[in-house]
């Protein structure tokens, strides 16, 4: 059972998942300042949609969520009266339509479990946002899957009502489990149609393609959402990678359609040459979350993309 919370007084719409007489799950979304006519319609009928395509039902609950929201932030008004869901916004077709669906440009900031502890995950990760990180990926490479689970839970919690992409490296079945934006995958995770299928066709895909372009078009030809190049220069996270060359990120651009992020020994200062050729994404991990000021070593990133 899915009770909404779209009648009460607070700050965000919590909609909360009950099954087996507990509560499962709170989605915590942006509350919009209008009122509106068939949202509940709107909602119950996404969810059925999603459940008949085959989706599991966590998983289509929170697609469901998602598209409704979008509906009513791009809702419109008959007269004097309530505003009303626009279902169709996805298909009109100008790039303000399609802002939903478009990847943000800027910092890509991934946890690290031997930088920040469980205690630290949380606090870590809102700094890095107020810093201006505008993507997080949760990448932990332990041995503890109730500890993977739970914080991987908290930051889908944490991102989803601020519309910050929360990524998981590697685990499909963790990122459908927390209702994560997506995933991302390297040379031997699940491929992309598996991914695809798990998370439903609003989730983030994301490959890694080393120095490799043309793993780059096949990657974008079975529906990756952004691939990912690199390592640029020498990384204290992988040290054995394999090295890319900045060339590689002007390549792209003709050959294309997808994000392109750049990762492996990035700083605030060799990074300005990673966004000049072509990076629509730089992917950090210790010169942020390795930092003693986390939000401001955000910033520092966050300005290359604004000078």
């Amino acid at each position: 059972m899915l009770i909404t919370g779209t009648h009460e007084n607070s700050e965000t719409v919590d909609n909360r998942l009950f099954g087996n007489h507990r509560l499962l799950e709170t989605f915590s979304w942006e509350r919009l300042p209008h009122s509106y006519h068939g949202s509940g319609c709107t909602l119950s009928s996404s969810i059925a949609g999603l459940l008949a395509q085959g989706l599991e039902p966590f998983t289509a609950i929170h697609e469901a969520q998602e598209y409704t929201w979008e509906t009513l932030k791009h809702g419109y008004r008959l007269g004097m009266g309530q505003y009303h869901p626009n279902r169709l916004f996805w298909a009109r077709g100008d790039d303000e339509e399609k802002e939903w669906r478009r990847l943000p440009r800027g910092l890509y900031a991934i946890t690290d479990n031997k930088l920040l502890s469980p205690e630290q995950m949380i606090e870590a990760v809102a700094l890095a946002i107020q810093g201006g990180a505008v993507m997080i990926q949760y990448r932990d490479k332990g041995d503890d899957p109730m500890r993977r689970q739970w914080e991987a839970s908290d930051l889908s919690n944490m991102c989803r009502p601020l519309g910050i992409p929360l990524i998981i490296n590697d685990d499909v079945e963790l990122a459908a489990q927390v209702m994560a934006k997506g995933v991302h995958l390297g040379k031997e995770d699940a491929d992309i149609a598996f991914a695809r299928a798990k998370l439903g066709p609003n989730a983030i895909i994301g490959v890694s393609c080393y120095n490799d372009l043309d793993c780059a078009i096949a990657a974008e030809k079975a529906g990756a959402d952004y691939v990912a190049f690199g390592s640029f220069f020498p990384s204290r996270t992988k040290p054995g990678t394999v090295k890319a060359e900045i060339e590689l990120l002007q390549q792209p651009k003709a050959q294309l359609n997808i994000p392109v992020v750049a990762i492996g020994g990035i700083t605030p200062g060799n990074g300005a040459d990673l966004v000049k050729a072509g990076a629509d994404m730089l992917a950090v991990i210790t010169e942020v979350f390795g930092q003693a000021d986390i939000r401001a070593a955000a910033e520092k990133f966050a300005s290359l993309f604004n000078p």
